[in-house]
Protein backbone atom coordinates (compact mmCIF):
# COMPACT_ATOMS: atom_id res chain seq x y z
CA UNK A 1 0.00 0.00 0.00
CA UNK A 2 1.45 3.84 -0.88
CA UNK A 3 1.00 5.87 2.13
CA UNK A 4 1.94 9.32 2.23
CA UNK A 5 5.27 10.74 3.33
CA UNK A 6 6.01 10.25 6.92
CA UNK A 7 6.73 14.09 7.27
CA UNK A 8 3.09 14.36 8.66
CA UNK A 9 4.07 13.14 11.79
CA UNK A 10 7.24 15.48 12.44
CA UNK A 11 4.65 17.87 14.18
CA UNK A 12 3.70 15.65 16.58
CA UNK A 13 5.67 15.61 19.87
CA UNK A 14 6.02 11.75 21.47
CA UNK A 15 7.39 13.29 24.23
CA UNK A 16 5.06 15.68 25.05
CA UNK A 17 1.90 12.99 24.18
CA UNK A 18 3.81 10.50 26.92
CA UNK A 19 4.23 13.56 29.33
CA UNK A 20 0.62 14.06 29.48
CA UNK A 21 -0.88 10.65 29.31
CA UNK A 22 1.32 9.82 32.95
CA UNK A 23 -0.10 13.24 33.84
CA UNK A 24 -3.49 12.51 32.77
CA UNK A 25 -3.48 8.66 34.02
CA UNK A 26 -1.99 9.68 37.33
CA UNK A 27 -4.97 11.89 37.84
CA UNK A 28 -7.90 9.48 36.86
CA UNK A 29 -5.96 7.11 39.30
CA UNK A 30 -6.36 9.90 42.06
CA UNK A 31 -10.03 10.85 41.18
CA UNK A 32 -10.87 7.17 41.28
CA UNK A 33 -9.39 6.75 44.82
CA UNK A 34 -10.83 9.85 46.41
CA UNK A 35 -14.25 9.24 44.81
CA UNK A 36 -14.19 5.93 47.03
CA UNK A 37 -12.86 7.48 49.95
CA UNK A 38 -15.21 10.92 49.30
CA UNK A 39 -18.59 9.61 51.05
CA UNK A 40 -18.54 7.54 54.12
CA UNK A 41 -21.27 6.10 53.56
CA UNK A 42 -20.55 4.95 50.32
CA UNK A 43 -17.47 3.46 51.66
CA UNK A 44 -18.80 1.52 54.39
CA UNK A 45 -21.48 0.04 51.25
CA UNK A 46 -18.22 -0.75 49.33
CA UNK A 47 -16.68 -2.38 52.35
CA UNK A 48 -19.95 -4.40 53.65
CA UNK A 49 -20.29 -5.71 50.24
CA UNK A 50 -15.86 -6.83 49.60
CA UNK A 51 -15.30 -7.83 53.33
CA UNK A 52 -12.37 -6.18 55.41
CA UNK A 53 -10.11 -8.28 53.93
CA UNK A 54 -11.05 -8.78 49.97
CA UNK A 55 -8.65 -11.32 48.29
CA UNK A 56 -6.56 -11.51 51.42
CA UNK A 57 -5.72 -7.82 51.56
CA UNK A 58 -6.68 -4.87 53.42
CA UNK A 59 -9.40 -3.15 52.41
CA UNK A 60 -7.48 -0.02 51.56
CA UNK A 61 -4.85 -1.51 50.06
CA UNK A 62 -7.23 -3.36 48.16
CA UNK A 63 -8.92 -0.62 46.39
CA UNK A 64 -5.51 1.32 45.81
CA UNK A 65 -4.72 -2.02 44.12
CA UNK A 66 -7.89 -2.44 42.16
CA UNK A 67 -8.29 1.26 40.90
CA UNK A 68 -4.48 1.27 39.97
CA UNK A 69 -5.04 -1.53 37.61
CA UNK A 70 -7.64 -0.60 35.78
CA UNK A 71 -5.79 2.74 35.53
CA UNK A 72 -2.63 0.90 34.06
CA UNK A 73 -3.83 0.98 30.29
CA UNK A 74 -5.04 4.50 30.31
CA UNK A 75 -1.12 5.93 30.35
CA UNK A 76 -1.15 3.77 27.05
CA UNK A 77 -4.30 4.45 25.45
CA UNK A 78 -4.04 8.18 26.30
CA UNK A 79 -0.82 8.12 24.82
CA UNK A 80 -1.65 7.43 21.50
CA UNK A 81 -5.20 9.43 22.07
CA UNK A 82 -2.89 12.76 21.99
CA UNK A 83 -1.41 11.58 19.13
CA UNK A 84 -4.36 10.88 17.75
CA UNK A 85 -6.06 14.04 18.37
CA UNK A 86 -2.83 16.25 17.37
CA UNK A 87 -2.83 14.13 14.02
CA UNK A 88 -6.66 14.55 13.54
CA UNK A 89 -6.04 18.70 14.29
CA UNK A 90 -3.81 19.61 12.12
CA UNK A 91 -4.62 17.65 9.30
CA UNK A 92 -8.38 16.58 9.71
CA UNK A 93 -10.23 20.13 10.43
CA UNK A 94 -12.02 20.35 13.65
CA UNK A 95 -15.70 19.13 14.89
CA UNK A 96 -18.25 21.06 16.58
CA UNK A 97 -20.90 20.14 18.91
CA UNK A 98 -23.48 21.40 21.04
CA UNK A 99 -25.03 19.45 23.83
CA UNK A 100 -25.62 16.15 24.78
CA UNK A 101 -26.65 14.78 21.57
CA UNK A 102 -23.78 16.66 19.81
CA UNK A 103 -21.39 14.97 22.11
CA UNK A 104 -23.01 11.49 20.96
CA UNK A 105 -23.09 12.65 17.38
CA UNK A 106 -19.34 13.63 17.90
CA UNK A 107 -18.76 10.46 19.65
CA UNK A 108 -20.26 8.52 16.80
CA UNK A 109 -17.88 10.12 14.14
CA UNK A 110 -14.89 10.67 15.91
CA UNK A 111 -15.20 5.96 16.93
CA UNK A 112 -15.90 6.19 12.87
CA UNK A 113 -13.19 8.36 12.25
CA UNK A 114 -10.93 5.90 14.35
CA UNK A 115 -11.58 2.33 12.28
CA UNK A 116 -11.47 4.16 8.86
CA UNK A 117 -8.21 3.96 7.04
CA UNK A 118 -7.72 7.32 5.49
CA UNK A 119 -4.04 6.67 4.23
CA UNK A 120 -2.49 8.34 7.31
CA UNK A 121 -0.06 5.59 7.71
CA UNK A 122 1.01 2.47 9.44
CA UNK A 123 1.91 4.92 13.15
CA UNK A 124 -1.04 7.22 12.71
CA UNK A 125 -3.52 3.97 12.12
CA UNK A 126 -2.25 1.63 14.75
CA UNK A 127 -2.62 5.00 17.10
CA UNK A 128 -6.26 5.11 15.90
CA UNK A 129 -7.23 1.93 16.45
CA UNK A 130 -5.75 1.51 20.12
CA UNK A 131 -7.39 4.40 20.55
CA UNK A 132 -10.46 3.14 19.72
CA UNK A 133 -9.89 -0.04 21.61
CA UNK A 134 -9.50 2.38 24.62
CA UNK A 135 -12.77 4.06 24.55
CA UNK A 136 -14.44 0.94 24.22
CA UNK A 137 -12.37 -0.09 27.15
CA UNK A 138 -13.70 3.13 29.41
CA UNK A 139 -17.15 2.57 28.10
CA UNK A 140 -17.22 -1.10 29.19
CA UNK A 141 -15.78 0.02 33.10
CA UNK A 142 -17.81 2.56 33.11
CA UNK A 143 -20.98 -0.58 32.42
CA UNK A 144 -19.89 -2.64 34.64
CA UNK A 145 -19.31 -0.50 37.71
CA UNK A 146 -23.31 0.72 37.13
CA UNK A 147 -24.72 -2.90 36.75
CA UNK A 148 -22.09 -3.79 39.85
CA UNK A 149 -23.56 -0.82 42.03
CA UNK A 150 -27.05 -1.64 41.21
CA UNK A 151 -26.64 -5.13 41.99
CA UNK A 152 -25.12 -4.55 45.58
CA UNK A 153 -27.01 -1.52 46.16
CA UNK A 154 -24.45 1.03 46.61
Amino acid sequence: MNYPSTKRDDKIDRHDAARNALIVSGLFWALLVAAVNFDAAFNEKLRNVLGDEPNGLRFDAYILLTTFQLSIPMAFFLYHTFITLTYARSYQGKVIHVGDVGAFVGLTGYLRYLVKDTGEGPEIRRSKLITFGGIIYLIGIFAWWIYWTDKHGI
